[in-house]
């Protein structure tokens, strides 16, 4: 191990002079500019910066590239109670943090995301309740501000494929009407979520299809939701309901248990997204697995703009597929 005399702090050029590499060798490592720079002698930088204990002045980083050094994430934390939209959260919150980013939690509110945006407060903002046609994000775009939200464009393929596999699973059952539980139509994943079950469901002769969005749940209205639902799957004569999320999945399972059905002889459901708890609900749930983990790492790579440099994109578009995950409840 290689010791500074005194309690001098280690610098780029110490790591540079151990490395026996030039200074701008070492600030692209640092950087991420791993192309310019051979293999051996990143990993003879890397090895000195490990020796040496070296760590970047982050705020003089910034400074120089003139970037805050965080990622705005927009989210109302109140109504954001959804188990898959917080293992998305905490997977985003990870990948920044890999990155050597902050994060600030920035409220749903208009004026609050336009003085972040104005103060440059972040490098980036990430959308996590994406409207259809967000105007945020198109206010942000014009401002200069990368913004993203979690189900854009390129996540299309990667749903096709998942619901593609489910409409292919009900054909096989026989299943003709169907209920679809849906959370509200001006969110741009339930837009999407929506015609892309319509439609692949007519590719497979399952036409008649209702869909239904049941009140937001809590303590107050599990009953009253448990009665909406079982009241729409009555009325609709479907023999399965799929659900655009896990949660509302349980949430028909529950409601069926309170009247008596059986899951799935009497009425199968589906659900979206593979959350933990859909492994132990009674029965088991079937669902369509979300890929977390690529999507979380796009997003974050995508705003910060660093897609390009980093030569990964299309591995991860590789990686982003939706596949279904069959157990019990249908």
């Amino acid at each position: 191990m290689v010791i500074m005399p005194g309690d001098r702090a280690v610098t780029i050029a110490d790591v540079a002079r151990v490395a026996n590499v030039s200074r701008a060798l070492v600030s692209f490592v640092l950087n991420g500019r791993n192309k310019d720079v051979a293999p051996a002698t990143r990993a003879r930088i890397l090895q000195a910066i490990e020796e040496l204990g070296y760590r970047p002045n982050t705020v003089a980083r910034n400074l120089a590239k003139k970037r805050a050094g965080a990622i705005g994430i927009v989210c109302d934390m109140e109504a954001y109670q959804d188990p898959l939209d917080m293992q998305f959260l905490a997977t985003i919150l990870t990948r920044v943090s890999e990155m050597g980013q902050r994060v600030m939690l920035i409220p749903t509110d208009e004026r609050q995301i336009q003085d972040v945006a104005q103060d440059h407060a972040v490098d980036g903002m990430i959308f996590l309740d994406e409207r259809v046609s967000d105007p945020r994000i198109a206010r942000l775009l014009e401002m200069g501000i990368p913004a993203v939200g979690s189900w854009g464009d390129h996540l299309d393929a990667a749903l096709q494929l998942g619901i593609e596999e489910l409409a292919l699973h009900l054909e096989s059952r026989g299943h003709q009407r169907v209920l679809c539980l849906c959370g509200p139509s001006e969110k741009l994943f339930i837009a999407k979520f929506k015609q892309i079950l319509t439609d692949t469901l007519q590719e497979h002769g399952i036409a008649d299809l209702t869909y239904y969005c049941p009140p937001d749940t809590d303590t107050d209205t599990e009953v009253e939701t448990a009665h909406a639902i079982i009241g729409e799957l009555r009325k609709s004569h479907a023999a399965v309901i799929v659900a655009s999320s896990d949660k509302l999945a349980i949430d028909a399972i529950h409601a069926l248990h309170s009247a008596r059905l059986r899951i799935p002889d009497d009425c199968a459901i589906t659900g979206f997204g593979d959350v933990p708890a859909a492994q132990w609900i009674q029965p088991p749930l079937t669902t369509i697995r979300a890929p977390i983990q690529a999507m979380a790492l796009w997003t974050v790579t995508h705003v910060l703009r660093k897609a390009e440099e980093t030569g990964m994109a299309e591995d991860r578009r590789q990686a982003m597929a939706c596949r279904l995950i069959v157990r019990r409840s249908c």
